[in-house]
Parts: structure tokens; sequence; C-alpha cells
């Protein structure tokens, strides 16, 4: 949901980028995934709409790169292997399940795309 799927796909120098994602089951999956941006604004406050007015609804708006998949509990000793991802206080890492992200591609258009719970399958549109 937004705003987070935004905060996912801003560019790695953006300081407020997001670089976990939160679960509360163990991601399998590694490399690129699609970000789906669903329609709810559940997760909004009344200023973000002004803050952000490109942000897309109902649709794949962009990549990113799975890393790995580390649970709340393991989280400090993979911090302490992994330090160029320097994630140990980032404000994100919440879990049960941090799902470590890089790479961020935002779509210069989103493609509208009815989303589903969970992972699902999806082809990104020929534009030929």
């Amino acid at each position: 949901m937004q705003p987070y799927a935004h905060l996912l796909l801003l560019p790695n120098y953006d300081p407020e980028r997001k670089r976990c994602e939160n679960r509360t089951w163990n991601m399998k999956h590694r490399g690129m995934l699609a970000v789906h941006a669903g329609k709810s604004r559940k997760y909004m406050f009344a200023h973000d709409d002004r803050k952000w007015p490109e942000l897309a609804y109902g649709a794949v708006a962009g990549t990113v790169e799975v890393v790995d998949c580390v649970a709340l509990e393991d989280f400090p000793k993979w911090a302490a292997k992994h330090p160029a991802y320097d994630l140990m206080d980032h404000k994100h890492v919440e879990g049960p399940y941090c799902i470590i992200v890089k790479n961020p591609i935002r779509f210069a258009q989103p493609v509208p795309y009815k989303g589903a719970l969970g992972l699902w399958e999806w082809e990104a549109p020929c534009t030929e």
C-alpha cells in the first residue's frame, strides 16, 4: 500500500528510501520483484497526497531486487555480517520478517493491475 510502495522505489541516494519490507511470513523468493501499489489509502495521512502527488494506486509501480528475508530476532546478526546495507537502525526494520531489497527501479508510467495477497505472477506488458 502507499506510501510504502513509493518509499521502496525511491532512488538509492534518498535517505527516505525504504530498504526493508516487513511481512508476517518468511519469503523464499530472491531476485527481481515487481512492486504493486494497492488501491487502499489505509496508511496515508491527510498531507501525504500533497507531499507525493505522483503516487500510483492499483498499479505495478516498479521493481526491486530481493536480497534476503530475515526474521527480526536474527536481524542484528544479519546486519553485522552485511554492514554495507546499513540497516541496523533503519526505521522500517520492524518484522516479524524483514525482506531486504536493493536496486529500486521506478517505472516512468505505472502499469494498472489488480493485485493479490502474497506473491503472484506478473508479466510486464510489451512496450513495442
